[in-house]
């Protein structure tokens, strides 16, 4: 009772707003039900979950250069490439995190 016939490739879930993707992949995942989402963005690849979580990562870890490269100008405060490079360079001819070599 209850099983797909013709396995997952026969169903298809609707919602009406994106807010709802969160819930139902976090199911799929949970079950090992492949997905494909058509019209909208996963619910983790989206900027804004992926920049929370990068700010997330820097504070449970400082040391964590790729997540502090990703939030450093995340609301924009007027850190431009340049400035981002010169801190990079610092930091390697260091041997320092970019945390480390910012503070």
């Amino acid at each position: 009772a209850g099983r797909v016939q013709g396995g997952y490739a026969e169903v298809a879930v609707m919602y009406r707003t994106n807010r709802q993707s969160r819930a139902i992949e976090e199911q799929f995942v949970k079950n090992g039900v492949p997905y494909h989402l058509v019209g909208a963005t996963k619910f983790y690849e989206r900027k804004e979950i992926r920049d929370i979580m990068a700010y997330l990562r820097c504070l449970s870890n400082p040391q964590d250069s790729g997540s502090f490269t990703r939030i450093v100008n995340v609301p924009p405060r007027g850190i431009g490439k340049k400035t981002v490079e010169s801190l990079e360079n610092y930091a390697a001819e260091r041997g320092l995190s970019l945390h480390d070599a910012l503070v």
